[in-house]
């Protein structure tokens, strides 16, 4: 009896919504870089995680999500996929097909994103859960 409700907590579990836990990683003048902690995903040799670059003010309810590949152990990472979003809806959306790996540049965005994938790092509150939540947060 203890199996199958294990069982049935597990299933339950995987047929519900993937939380997201967007953490602020660099900012310039115009935009605000976030990492999704909850993204972190390891198959094989690849550790993945989505990024957001969104605004930091004004009314634009635009941005865009990249999917980086990071291979922790060589230190090396490569672009999987790039979407554009306005007011939470996919706009554009493109693959990239073959990208291959190159080198974390050190202090650079790309070593700032790795330190979230591959190192579990995360930020200081404020963290928002939904990138909804974060551009409800300009107003």
């Amino acid at each position: 009896m203890i199996r199958i409700a294990i069982a049935a907590a597990a299933i339950a579990t995987a047929g519900t919504a993937a939380a997201e836990d967007w953490n602020p990683i660099s900012r310039s003048s115009q935009y605000i870089y976030l990492a999704d902690g909850d993204s972190v995903v390891q198959t094989g040799n690849d550790t993945t995680i989505k990024v957001a670059r969104a605004p930091v003010a004004g009314s634009s309810r635009a941005y865009r999500v990249q999917t980086y590949a990071f291979n922790c152990a060589d230190q090396r990472f490569r672009l999987v996929r790039t979407a554009e979003y306005d007011n939470g809806a996919e706009m554009d959306a493109y693959d990239e097909d073959g990208a291959e790996y190159e080198a974390v540049p050190r202090n650079s965005l790309i070593e700032s994103i790795k330190e979230v994938a591959c190192d579990g790092n995360r930020a200081d509150p404020p963290t928002w859960p939904s990138m909804a939540a974060y551009l409800a947060s300009l107003r």
